[in-house]
């Protein structure tokens, strides 16, 4: 199996070569290493390159809402501030985003270094909110629904929580390019520590997925393997085929699906911090700012001679 193949190639490569990724967290501490992984088929039945990939050497960001680039900074399709379905009260959108009007809140949200690009989420000054709508932060976020999607196929993101705390929560998730919901495939979620969280979901990655259920209502199963969070680099990679959704950690299967259950419109991948969620819970005097999000890359592979029906 691919996962196999990749960590005999990072020890290789631990060995020819390592770079160093100087940047530290938005609290300092300590340089992380950073291996380059290469790109090769994940499991049988694909390509052994990827037919989309962004590896972040820059930032190919949509600020105006005019199209052409990777990324859109805001949700592209649903046109919506935040999550609102999930109490977030973290407005995505760019730097610049001025809200009802006045001047830029001057934040630093999406950032590019050594190949690896940061989204933050900030706590914005309670005498500026009702400039934006009352909200309690705004944060960089990443929607890739204009430049890709694909029915069936594997995405693969390599990431690292920088800092996430108390009512903070992450989510690297695929959804229905035309904007439909459900189905959801969450890749890979997480929430900081917080009281608000269940013991058992503390500290833990969150994969999910949702979809209509036989009584035609949104339906959901998920699974914390028991694998600590922790905030190094990991790779979530997520295996859509027509019989089967399988998740992946770090090269090691956590979860698995009938793929059936999600449908067969074309899904982009989306990145998203949120802040005071349902699942987060609140913030407070616990909570650390910024949050910040790590993706080293986003590789996506096309499932050979796999056609969706009709």
């Amino acid at each position: 199996m691919r996962h196999r193949q990749l960590r005999a190639l990072r020890l290789l490569g631990i060995a020819l070569a390592i770079a160093v990724l100087a940047a530290s967290g938005p609290h300092g501490g300590p340089s992380l290493l950073r291996v380059e992984a290469a790109a090769a088929a994940p499991t049988p039945g694909y390509g052994s390159q990827p037919v989309w990939r962004d590896e972040f050497t820059s930032l190919s960001l949509d600020v105006a809402g005019t199209g052409g680039a990777n990324w859109a900074p805001r949700f592209r399709v649903w046109r919506t501030l935040a999550l609102d379905g999930n109490s977030d009260k973290c407005v995505k959108e760019h730097e610049g985003y001025t809200g009802k009007g006045g001047p830029p809140l001057n934040v630093r949200l999406h950032a590019v270094h050594d190949g690896v690009v940061s989204l933050y989420g900030r706590r914005i000054p309670a005498n500026r909110r009702e400039q934006f709508w009352g909200y309690e932060a705004i944060c960089g976020m990443l929607d890739g629904s204009g430049s890709h999607g694909q029915t069936y196929g594997y995405w693969e993101v390599r990431f690292r929580m920088a800092s996430l705390s108390a009512g903070q929560q992450v989510s690297i998730w695929l959804t229905p390019t035309d904007g439909a919901w459900p189905p959801e495939l969450d890749l890979v979620e997480a929430v900081g520590t917080n009281r608000a969280v269940p013991t058992a979901e503390r500290n833990r990655f969150r994969f999910a997925g949702h979809y209509l259920g036989v009584d035609g209502l949104p339906a959901d199963e998920f699974v914390y393997p028991t694998v600590r969070r922790s905030e190094g680099w990991h790779e979530a990679g997520i295996d859509w085929r027509p019989d089967r959704v399988t998740w992946y950690l770090d090269g090691q299967e956590v979860f698995r699906l009938p793929g059936d259950k999600f449908g067969t419109e074309p899904m982009s991948l989306m990145i998203t911090p949120e802040v005071s969620s349902n699942w987060a819970g609140p913030t407070g005097n616990a909570t650390s700012w910024p949050l910040e999000v790590q993706v080293d890359y986003v590789r996506i592979y096309q499932l050979q001679g796999a056609q969706p029906p009709g």
